[in-house]
């Protein structure tokens, strides 16, 4: 009960005190603070995705766990230092300069990378991502580029990672089988150059087997012509 007294007694220097502080700490943090900005963007993804090789229907993630981690793994693709170096190309031509005079591309892909926050939302198809600075100017910008240059990246490689050098791989397996094949084709001529025939098929006959039956039919025909000769 004292202190309430004792602030009763003095309730005028108790609210001169007060003032002087709000007054002072206003001005402090006017002068000394520094405003900190923030940007955060929303994307969504999809369930569906392009259709590939043979199968002309969308594939459907199967499972919420496999979609868990397959929204997991986008969140992660943002954050990727080839998205991040290609963002800051494009924004310099914006007139926003994130990378330092000194500062290599990837020093300042990686320098973005620790400055973005990327979160997936909980029971959504959402991710998040965020980004703070002192400095305003250029703020959206870098944010907005970062996700264009992911979604366009993400078109591109949407079935496959690494397209370029996967197909690269298929074209070499390609070219090594029509080889093998175009071999095989050659060494087969040779073989029916061989042995005189035109054709490998189940229901051709070949010049040798004609020739079996040729002269198997004049056989039995000579023999018949034998018995009757001798019965007469």
């Amino acid at each position: 009960m004292m202190p309430l007294v004792s602030l009763r007694k003095h309730l005028r220097l108790a609210l001169s005190i007060i003032l002087a502080v709000l007054v002072l700490g206003i001005a402090a943090v006017w002068n000394k603070g520094k405003p900190v900005y923030s940007v955060t963007a929303t994307i969504n993804v999809s369930q569906h995705f392009i259709s590939i090789l043979k199968d002309s229907k969308e594939l459907e993630m199967a499972g919420s766990q496999a979609y868990k981690q397959f929204i997991e793994q986008q969140a992660l693709t943002i954050g990727r230092l080839d998205i991040l170096m290609e963002a800051i190309k494009r924004v310099q031509q914006q007139g926003v300069e994130w990378q330092a005079s000194e500062e290599t591309l990837q020093r300042a892909a990686e320098r973005l990378r620790a400055a973005l926050v990327v979160k997936t939302i909980k029971d959504t198809t959402m991710i998040t991502v965020s980004m703070e600075s002192e400095h305003l100017a250029g703020l959206e910008k870098i944010i907005n580029t970062v996700l264009d240059v992911y979604l366009e990246k993400s078109r591109e490689v949407e079935s496959l990672y690494a397209m370029d050098q996967r197909t690269r791989a298929l074209t070499e397996r390609r070219e090594a089988i029509l080889g093998a094949i175009e071999k095989k084709m050659a060494r087969r001529t040779r073989i029916s150059e061989q042995l005189g025939v035109t054709t490998f098929t189940d229901t051709a006959i070949s010049r040798y087997d004609q020739l079996m039956t040729d002269s198997l039919t004049a056989l039995v025909k000579a023999q018949r012509e034998r018995i009757i000769s001798e019965s007469n």
